[in-house]
């Protein structure tokens, strides 16, 4: 079984999924330097896990474009759920960093592609969060880019954004990174593999 699936072939936006831990920010790296190589800029965010002990305890966020990294969330306990602040799946979010997060997709670049890793549950269920990038894709502002969603937000996504051509990738483990690597250069920098 082929680890993508494509409909259609000219897909302007694809949507990545994978479960935790298969390596998506890591290929979205690869591809940012690859696509760069090739003088194709991409813009956007990566999320990049905060791990002590092997365990998730939050998330990073980095502006590709200026490098500008912060803490976007971290593992929370019940008592902070109580309050009003912005929590989803056991995560307490940190406003200025979701502010930063959504400028780095102001003035893209021509021709850009742009890098939304990740949307949840802020964004799909509670219209918050990166829900201003969301909003770009759903006007067609943002034209061309990769979507970063977890395999159980995916038809939720598709729900959400029915209408626009796209493409699905699903990295299932860390050993399809090449291949589908190759694909996102096929549809992005008019590579063949």
């Amino acid at each position: 079984m082929q680890p993508y699936k494509i409909k259609p072939p000219s897909a302007a936006l694809v949507f990545l999924t994978g479960n935790c831990g298969t390596e998506k920010t890591q290929l979205l790296q690869q591809f940012i330097n690859a696509a760069s190589d090739k003088h194709v800029p991409c813009y956007g965010i990566l999320a990049e896990q905060i791990l002590v002990f092997d365990e998730i305890q939050g998330y990073r966020v980095r502006d590709i474009r200026t490098d500008e990294s912060r803490v976007l969330s971290t593992r929370t306990d019940k008592a902070a759920k109580e309050t009003r602040q912005l929590i989803a799946d056991s995560y307490l979010f940190d406003e200025s960093s979701l502010m930063m997060a959504n400028k780095a997709f102001d003035n893209p670049p021509e021709n850009g592609v742009a890098i939304i890793d990740e949307l949840g549950p802020l964004e799909l269920n509670q219209k918050t969060g990166l829900f201003p990038i969301l909003k770009k894709v759903i006007s067609k502002e943002i034209q061309r880019g990769v979507i970063v969603v977890r395999p159980h937000f995916r038809l939720l996504l598709r729900k959400t954004l029915p209408f626009l051509p796209s493409a699905e990738l699903t990295v299932r483990h860390q050993i399809e990174i090449p291949l589908v690597l190759g694909v996102l250069l096929e549809l992005f920098c008019d590579v063949s593999t």
